[in-house]
């Protein structure tokens, strides 16, 4: 799954979940809520009885005012409704001439700075203060105006603080023989206060929650999926760049980050491969140098010893100075193969040696090769060929001639090289298959050991480790044969022991004729 396909589920997973807590959340604080502001207000009391007494109390007052107005300025009767407003955690204030008759312990002073009552508040609005400027409908529409929005001015003054308390208030203004009486009802919301800041404090903690609740996956993908992987790329990359491929970084996923790691990882293979090849090239090259220098030195001291004896008359007869010349003759003959072999390999390693391909019959191409070998051999091998079918179609194959001729020669030479035998055998032997051609060249000789065989193909590699020169050769044969048979798509392999001598196989992928 991609990282981009995780992070939208888990956007949408944690979006639902967070509308999930806000909804349940909401429901249940609103009614936490609504149950405590209840029980601040009217505690230890069902809300219908508190609604049955307030429309008891406000009939009651207006049955005062109505047939007996006298009673709102009576003490007793201030008590009574000063004691029925204890159950609404409430208590009463009256403001008669300029005189507050109080039932809750708070400074006179504090009540005149507070509770103003509506009229005086008309009176000290700023529009009425030059009476001169004003007419009567003036003066009438500006009260309409006042008298309309008496909630919103009543709403500014509704509120007092008294120290560490709040108050709300509502005021009842009464007319008494002219004069105005003003019943202020105080309810203490003191607790209502409290808990809307409990409230606001809880919401801040339910928000911090969710805002962690809805990060902490995101991060955690991010941390485990970007972050750290990307850490691990830092690490590799300061390796590379010290010289160190000896490492290893492992994707934990097959996301975006993880085909990314992948394709790091494939990139240091490769590099570590190609550095390795170029070790491995740099010490051929030194190996090259070291074996060119030792198998021309040997024919060339020869040469140059030789030519001495001729020089110093130590072939003094017409006898020895002709053998001594078919000596120089035959080793500038085996620098020439060894330069030409070299030359080949050379072109061959560079793949700058062209290819001619033709379609052929194998079979009849190594019958060809294999009658020229018994006669150019005949005195120092036996030379077999056989032939063998598991297919009824025709052993084409499409191979360049010459180097195909050329892999034989330096088999067969080879073979030559390293057969001790009285009567030396190589035996040419072609499997016909369905989808390809086997080619054997099979001797008798001295044979290789396991380790032998593994560095067969290498250049200047001989199986005799003192690289002693009775044998001859360049040591680039089968090396050659490897780069010729590489190059026509095949494959080469040896089989060989001690007893037995040696075998070596190539297989060549046949042509398919269209009918």
């Amino acid at each position: 799954m991609s990282i981009r396909l995780k992070l939208i589920i888990i956007y949408i997973v944690c979006t639902l979940f967070s509308a999930g807590i806000i909804v349940v959340s909401l429901f249940a604080g609103v009614g936490n809520y609504m149950r405590q502001v209840t029980d601040a207000i009217i505690e230890n009391s069902e809300i219908d009885e508190a609604i049955i007494e307030v429309i008891d109390l406000i009939a009651d007052l207006k049955q005062a005012e109505e047939y007996n107005p006298e009673k709102l300025i009576n003490s007793a009767y201030m008590e009574e409704i000063n004691d029925r407003l204890q159950f609404f955690n409430s208590s009463l204030i009256v403001l008669h001439k300029d005189t507050y008759y109080k039932y809750i312990d708070i400074e006179d002073q504090v009540l005149r700075d507070n509770l103003i009552p509506y009229d005086s508040r008309i009176n000290n609005d700023s529009r009425f203060d030059d009476d001169s400027k004003i007419d009567d409908d003036s003066r009438f529409d500006d009260f309409e105006f006042a008298r309309d929005n008496y909630d919103l001015k009543q709403r500014e003054y509704s509120r007092m603080d008294v120290g560490n308390k709040r108050y709300n208030y509502i005021e009842y203004t009464f007319d008494i023989n002219d004069e105005e009486v003003v019943y202020f009802i105080l309810t203490e919301i003191t607790t209502i206060k409290n808990l809307h800041e409990s409230i606001r404090a809880v919401v801040s903690i339910v928000i911090l929650i969710l805002v962690f609740i809805t990060t902490l996956p995101i991060v955690i993908v991010i941390q485990k999926r970007i972050i750290r992987p990307m850490k691990e790329l830092e690490k590799g990359a300061k390796e590379i760049g010290e010289g160190n491929l000896e490492f290893e970084l492992k994707a934990k996923s097959n996301d975006e980050i993880g085909r990314v790691v992948k394709s790091y990882e494939k990139m240091r293979m490769e590099l570590k491969k190609s550095i390795e090849k170029q070790v491995a090239y740099e010490n051929n090259r030194k190996e090259l140098i070291s074996s060119i220098s030792h198998d021309l030195k040997t024919p060339m001291t020869s040469i140059k010893g030789y030519v001495e004896g001729i020089l110093d008359g130590v072939a003094n007869t017409k006898e020895k100075q002709e053998q001594y010349l078919k000596v120089i003759h035959q080793k500038s003959l085996d620098m020439d193969r060894m330069i030409d072999d070299l030359f080949t390999f050379s072109k061959l390693d560079l793949q700058k040696l062209p290819y001619e391909f033709v379609n052929i019959n194998m079979e009849t191409f190594i019958r060809e090769y294999s009658e020229e070998a018994m006669l150019e051999y005949e005195k120092v091998a036996k030379i077999g060929f056989e032939i063998r079918s598991n297919s009824t179609s025709e052993p084409i194959v499409s191979i360049d001639r010459l180097q195909i001729r050329r892999v034989l020669q330096n088999m067969i030479q080879n073979s030559l090289k390293y057969n001790e035998s009285e009567i030396k055998k190589i035996d040419l032997i072609i499997i016909n298959n369905i989808d390809h051609i086997e080619l054997t060249v099979k001797d008798n000789g001295i044979g290789m050991n396991e380790e032998e065989v593994k560095h067969a193909f290498q250049i200047f590699y001989r199986s005799d480790a003192s690289r002693n020169t009775k044998t001859g050769g360049s040591g680039l044969g089968l090396a050659i044969v490897k780069q010729i048979i590489d190059g026509h798509n095949g494959s080469i392999s040896i089989q060989s022991s001690k007893t037995s001598g040696t075998a070596i196989t190539i297989k060549l992928a046949k042509e398919i004729i269209s009918e």
